[in-house]
C-alpha cells in the first residue's frame, strides 16, 4: 500500500510496523466493504485506541483515514458504530470481527439506519425492508415516543387544573352556604316586618307618644276637604293643597325615618324624637 503520511513524518521507513499493518488491514476491508464492513469497523476502532495514526503523522484518526481513503468523519463514525452495535459478542462480552447471526441477512445500509434505534425497536425491522421503509418505521416510533413523553406533562397540567377546580368548588360551596344562611335571615326579618304595624298611630303608641304630638292630626285622604289654610311660612302666601300622592309620600317618609332607626339585630326601636318648644302648632 502506498501510505500517505502526515507532514511530521520525515523517515517513513522508521514508522512503527504495527501502524503500517493497521492501515493495511483497513485498506483490505475498504476494498471489500460490502462483506467486511464489520471488520472495517473493528480495525478503525483498533487504530483509534492504539493511536497508530500518530505513528503515521496525524493528530487524529479522522485525518488519517480521510487522507488515505477519502472517508469523512461521519462515515468513519458510522462504520465503528455498526461494529459496536451489531458485532457478535462472546461470553466475556468481547466483540468479534463479524456480525451477529441475528443481523447476518442485513445490509450495511440497513444496519446504518438502525443504529440510533434501541435494541427493542430493532426487533420491528426485518431484512426485507428497504431503507425507506426503515426510516418510516423510525419516524412513527419517534412520534409515538414524543407523544408518550408529553403525557406526564399533560397529566401534570390536568392535575393543576383539577386542583384549581377543587379550590374553586370549595369557594363556591362556601358562597352557597353563606347565601342560604343570609337568605334564611332575610326571610325571617321579612316575616317580622310583615307582621309589624308601621302606622304612625302604632309607632307613637309603642314609643309612648311623641311628647303630646297627635299623629291623628295628620290629614288622611278621607278628610282632605277639612284642610283649610296652612299658616304662612316665610314669604309663601298662597294656599297649599295636598294631593293623595303628597299624603302617601309624607307617610312613606315617616315610615322610612322610623325604619332607619331600628336596630335590625335586636329589633329594638331606637327612635329619638325631639320637638322644640314653640315649633309645634296646635
Amino acid at each position: 500500500m502506498n501510505i500517505k503520511f502526515g507532514a511530521d513524518i520525515y523517515a517513513p521507513k522508521e514508522v512503527n510496523e504495527l501502524a503500517r499493518a493497521s492501515i493495511g488491514y483497513i485498506e483490505s476491508d475498504v476494498m471489500d466493504i460490502k462483506k467486511r464492513y464489520v471488520t472495517l469497523g473493528f480495525h478503525l476502532y483498533e487504530m483509534d485506541q492504539c493511536r497508530y495514526y500518530e505513528d503515521l503523522g496525524y493528530e487524529n484518526l479522522y485525518e488519517c483515514i480521510e487522507a488515505n481513503f477519502a472517508m469523512d468523519k461521519s462515515a468513519v463514525s458510522r462504520c465503528i458504530g455498526v461494529w459496536k452495535a451489531f458485532a457478535a459478542v462472546d461470553g466475556d462480552g468481547s466483540r468479534k470481527m463479524w456480525v451477529d447471526d441475528r443481523y447476518k441477512d442485513f445490509s450495511y445500509s440497513q444496519l446504518t439506519e438502525m443504529l440510533p434505534m434501541s435494541e427493542r425497536d430493532r426487533y420491528r425491522i426485518s431484512s426485507d425492508m428497504s431503507v425507506k421503509k426503515i426510516r418510516e418505521v423510525k419516524q412513527r416510533l419517534k412520534e409515538k415516543k414524543s407523544s408518550e413523553n408529553m403525557k406526564p406533562v399533560v397529566e401534570q397540567e390536568k392535575d393543576k387544573i383539577s386542583a384549581r377546580g377543587t379550590r374553586v368548588n370549595v369557594r363556591e360551596d362556601d358562597v352557597v352556604a353563606t347565601s342560604q344562611q343570609w337568605g334564611d335571615v332575610g326571610a325571617s326579618l321579612g316575616a317580622k316586618l310583615d307582621n309589624m304595624d308601621l302606622s304612625l298611630e302604632s309607632l307613637t303608641d309603642n314609643l309612648g307618644g311623641l311628647n303630646g304630638f297627635d299623629a291623628s292630626s295628620i290629614p288622611t285622604v278621607d278628610n282632605l276637604g277639612d284642610i283649610g289654610k296652612v299658616g304662612k311660612v316665610g314669604k309663601i302666601e298662597d294656599d297649599v293643597k295636598l294631593s293623595d300622592e303628597d299624603i302617601k309620600i309624607y307617610r312613606d317618609l315617616a315610615e322610612r325615618r322610623y325604619m332607619n332607626n331600628i336596630e335590625l339585630q335586636t329589633m329594638a326601636p331606637q327612635i329619638h324624637v325631639s320637638i322644640p318648644s314653640g315649633s309645634a302648632r296646635s
